[in-house]
């Protein structure tokens, strides 16, 4: 079976590597896809569900992203971390492994909390939280 990236995530994916070359950054690191993907509101419901506070994660990652090296002043052309490459690729996988034809956000926010748990704190994301993906799927888009 052929699973492609849904519209959402090939946006998000556009969006954050826009926002990497303005920030004059050389690479593309897991924080700014993540950064990116908080202004979806599925992944915002479902981390809001799993008790993750948004606004405290999005203040620590623009916090981190602020403090990478950047050439002010410069679009630069940037490419993805190995690491963010690895969240694609196990998104796309766990979306193949569970019969999904398109990588959801929320594989891919699965992907991210399974790579790098540190990131959603000590609550972080469960096994159940992710269960949370065919809800979200079914949820009504609000589009940004």
């Amino acid at each position: 079976m052929h699973t492609k990236v849904s519209a959402d995530v090939e946006r998000v994916l556009q969006r954050c590597f826009v926002e990497v070359r303005k920030s004059g950054h050389r690479f593309a690191t897991v924080e700014h896809m993540v950064l990116e993907m908080l202004k979806e509101a599925p992944v915002v419901d479902h981390l809001k569900a799993s008790s993750i506070n948004t606004e405290t994660l999005r203040a620590t990652l623009e916090r981190f992203v602020s403090k990478m090296d950047a050439q002010p002043g410069a679009e630069t052309d940037s490419e993805p971390t190995s690491e963010f490459q690895r969240v694609l690729q196990k998104a796309i996988l766990g979306a193949q492994f569970s019969g999904n034809r398109e990588v959801s956000l929320i594989d891919l926010l699965t992907s991210i909390a399974t790579q790098r748990e540190s990131l959603f704190g000590k609550r972080g994301l469960t096994a159940r939280s992710r269960g949370t993906r065919a809800r979200a799927a079914r949820a009504p888009h609000r589009g940004r």
